[in-house]
């Protein structure tokens, strides 16, 4: 018994040493990025394993049939930007001599492939991907070869064609690879010569893989075990001052992006959703952010916290903003005197310029006179503020048919040093001054309780809470909310939490909980717009003409209710979004986790 156990024993051995080998020899011989085929001053890379097999994944997804047929596409498919897309779509099939109807992208979608954009404005790119020579033969792209311009480049012949307008140059060629036949589409003839040129070197020289930023932040995102579905590299330096760049980038954060010379980011697909590992490489004269342990913070909204974030900061201004925006609403703007003419000009009115971009309008208007925020400034500068949190949730109206939608936000901070409850009511009644009343009349605090822990509570017509905590497990901590409930449910959690709290240092952390805000915001929404009762007709693509039934004219779908409304309901099973932002080997590292629903 024991020779046969020895035995089988090294016949198991054995057979996982010879699979273990077979495992490392196909690695080996993997095939390498083809970012070493693409010719330097490139914007931005994105990389694929398996680009045909994602096309075809978001393809038959219910998202995407979700989002076709959905107002949100309608109105896009009616914009400017769209209509130049389809146009440059128009000129480019055009002159690539593809017939009507044909879908040249799941044509020439391959395994291994790459994208690299060299223009956003031009609409300037090359691709190269891996694809079997006898499906690429069978595109209409290559059965049009015989209508195009030969020429040569590398070891390669390549076709081209140019027509007499915008976005309407066309080369492609085919290089035979013994790890697959590579296909390669441009829209500049220089740019398909060099890539040609580059797979012909022995050792590629003058790729994008040789500059110094694809090198510095590539080497900053490591690989892990399993490759992404997606690997995308920007060279902000460039794309960040970019006018097409500014105009169309709807984060409207483009001054923060352009403290940051290079990024990159790997898309991950996981059983319950996906998961994105990004890194951006600061320029050097970019001021390092704060990090601090931000889980005492991070664990205190309630499950159902519709949307909140933690941020480390020493800055008092962002915490008076957070309050401001919040809570207290921002101060009025201060009226001007009516017994005096306004001063008489000559100069014209300036309308301002298409270039200038970068004039901040979101910016807080003047506080009124009798109204400060100082002394709040001065209190956070004194007890030394080191984080903050902004949570706000929207609530399902008690009445299905109801006309209000409560939503409740709160603020909590972290400070080095516990303050004084009496100098905090102080200062927030400063800000309430001018806003809800005269000479401070009615404005003040009275001091209560929740569940035994002391509390302290606005009088008069707005609803304003905060109570202080200091513990060894979570520090000091100031709390506001303009709800008591909310409040009670931040000092329950901070409660249970304090002993079993994991450290988590970073510079920020943000949720969005789509699942439980859906319901009330498309009820908001409705009644913003007044489409609760009766939706108006939708406006379709190229579909001008009247309703055949009811002779009216179509109009474009409601902003809030039908356009964005409709945005949340393709993505109905997103249930949340989570970021975790933290600093490492001196990079900004990013994790967005984005958690879907299972069936």
């Amino acid at each position: 018994m024991k020779l046969r156990a020895a035995i089988a024993l090294f016949l198991i051995t054995t057979s996982v040493a010879i699979a273990y080998r077979i495992r490392i020899a196909q690695q080996s011989v993997a095939p390498a990025s083809l970012t070493a085929y693409v010719p330097a001053d490139a914007l931005l890379t994105i990389e694929s394993p398996d680009f045909a097999a994602l096309l075809q994944q978001w393809t038959n997804s219910v998202e995407c049939k979700s989002w076709l047929a959905s107002d949100n596409n309608s109105v896009f498919q009616n914009s400017r930007l769209f209509g130049r897309l389809s146009d440059a779509q128009t000129n480019f099939a055009t002159a690539a001599g593809i017939p009507v109807g044909v879908d040249l992208l799941h044509e020439i979608a391959g395994k291994q492939s790459v994208f690299a954009w060299y223009d956003i404005g031009k609409l300037e790119f090359l691709y190269i991907t891996r694809l079997p020579a006898g499906q690429a033969d069978q595109t209409a792209l290559f059965q049009a070869r015989a209508s195009f311009q030969r020429r040569h480049a590398g070891n390669t012949d390549f076709y081209i064609r140019t027509s007499g307008t915008d976005y309407s140059t066309v080369a492609f060629a085919r290089v035979p690879s013994p790890t697959g036949d590579l296909i390669l589409l441009a829209t500049r003839e220089d740019l398909m010569a060099n890539a040609l040129t580059l797979i012909a070197a022995s050792s590629p020289a003058n790729s994008v893989e040789q500059e110094p930023w694809f090198r510095d932040v590539s080497a900053a995102l490591p690989a892990e075990k399993s490759a992404p579905a997606l690997h995308m590299v920007l060279n902000l330096d460039r794309i960040a001052v970019d006018p097409h760049f500014r105009s169309y980038w709807i984060q409207g954060n483009v001054t923060w992006t352009q403290q940051f010379r290079a990024a990159a980011s790997d898309l991950y697909i996981e059983s319950k959703g996906f998961r994105e590992e990004r890194v951006l490489l600061p320029k050097p004269t970019a001021a390092e952010p704060a990090t601090l342990n931000l889980a005492p913070l991070a664990t205190l909204p309630p499950p159902s916290t519709g949307v909140y974030r933690v941020v480390a900061t020493q800055d008092p201004s962002v915490a008076v903003t957070a309050i401001h925006e919040k809570l207290v609403g921002t101060s009025n703007t201060p009226t001007s005197n009516p017994e005096s003419a306004p001063n008489p000009t000559t100069d014209a009115p300036q309308s301002g310029s298409a270039t200038d971009l970068e004039t901040r309008i979101d910016a807080l208007p003047p506080v009124s006179p009798t109204s400060s925020t100082d002394g709040l400034k001065n209190l956070f500068q004194t007890i030394g503020l080191d984080a903050v949190l902004t949570l706000s949730s929207a609530q399902n109206p008690s009445d299905p048919q109801g006309l209000w939608i409560p939503i409740h936000s709160a603020v909590v901070l972290h400070t080095a040093n516990p303050a004084n409850q009496q100098a905090l009511a102080s200062a927030l009644e400063q800000i309430l001054r001018g806003q809800l009343t005269a000479a401070s009349i009615g404005v003040n605090f009275q001091s209560s309780t929740i569940s035994g822990v002391p509390i302290s509570a606005l009088t008069g017509p707005r609803h304003l809470f905060f109570a202080i905590s200091s513990t060894p497990a979570t520090g000091n901590l100031i709390l506001l909310a303009d709800d008591e409930s909310l409040l009670s449910d931040l000092l329950h959690n901070l409660a249970i939490n304090s002993p079993r709290i994991t450290p988590l240092t970073a510079t920020s952390i943000a949720v969005f909980n789509h699942s439980t805000q859906r319901t009330p915001y498309l009820r908001l929404t409705s009644l913003i717009d007044g489409t609760n009762h009766s939706a108006p007709t939708v406006l379709k693509p190229a579909s001008t003409a009247p309703d055949a039934t009811t002779g009216e004219a179509p109009t474009a779908p409601a902003f809030f209710s039908q356009n964005l409304g409709s945005l949340s309901n393709t993505f109905a099973d997103l249930e949340s979004e989570r970021v975790v932002e933290r600093l490492v080997d001196s990079n900004l590292r990013q994790t967005v986790t984005y958690t879907w629903q299972t069936h």
